[in-house]
């Protein structure tokens, strides 16, 4: 009896024992070998946004003069889009091939945006044409000169859950005059000050904290797909006080 005793007995320390090894060395794999996930840092930087701007024309997207998504851009705005970007290097006169346009339209907005060919009206002058047999765009009429930014004044980048943020005030350039949007431009009214197209980016360095009420704030909208950048979102904020400066240079 007191033989079987001692054996439980030797039973139960030789458990305890075994049980205080497993927990130390659990312990010791959780707390010192186990290291932790860092964080991947993002790497999509202000210049990165800036050259992808540069490099795909986005600048363009401001002669469409409307706040857009890539959900809600209609298939003749793309297709104006790549028009502009196409048209310096282009002869829509003789036909540009649709895998042109496409790839203008996928590289900025990504693969997965949708739109159909479509007939482009510019005015009552220009149209441009879709040959299907050809699959090709035809211009009929004059060439349509887009109208962009002289100069686009970053005022804020921020990064928010894969989503990258940039806030810029653009000027509009006419006769050495600036105006704060197309509209103003096309109207030659509200003009905020006269400047030389070539003297802009300093003027506005020097002067943009008194400038800045008078200046629209127009937000693009990034992200990521398959690593590489693509645009979401285009919005202009109208939020200037529309009262002429007449400030001259």
């Amino acid at each position: 009896m007191k033989t079987r005793i001692k054996l439980l007995i030797g039973i139960v320390i030789i458990l305890v024992l075994y049980f205080i090894l497993f927990s130390y060395y659990v312990k010791k794999y959780r707390t010192e070998e186990r290291k932790p996930i860092e964080a991947i840092p993002d790497l999509v930087t202000v210049d990165k946004i800036l050259n992808f701007i540069a490099d795909n024309k986005i600048v363009y997207l401001d002669s469409l003069n409307t706040s857009f998504t890539n959900k809600n851009i209609n298939s003749e705005e793309l297709l104006k889009y790549a028009y502009y970007v196409l048209v310096e290097t282009e002869d829509f006169k003789n036909g540009v091939e649709t895998s042109k346009l496409d790839k203008v339209i996928k590289d900025a907005f990504g693969s997965k945006i949708k739109y159909k060919y479509v007939d482009v009206n510019f005015n009552k002058k220009s149209q441009l044409k879709y040959l299907k047999d050809d699959d090709k765009y035809v211009l009929e009429g004059d060439n349509i000169k887009p109208t962009i930014s002289a100069y686009d004044y970053v005022i804020n980048y921020e990064s928010r859950l894969g989503k990258y943020i940039l806030t810029v005030n653009k000027i509009f350039i006419k006769d050495n005059k600036a105006y704060a949007t197309i509209n103003d431009l096309n109207k030659t009214t509200n003009s905020i000050f006269d400047v030389k197209t070539s003297d802009l980016h300093v003027y506005l360095q020097e002067n943009h904290d008194s400038l800045n009420k008078y200046l629209e704030e127009y937000e693009y909208t990034f992200t990521k797909e398959n690593g590489n950048i693509v645009i979401l979102k285009y919005q202009i904020k109208n939020k200037a006080v529309k009262k002429p400066l007449n400030k001259e240079k």
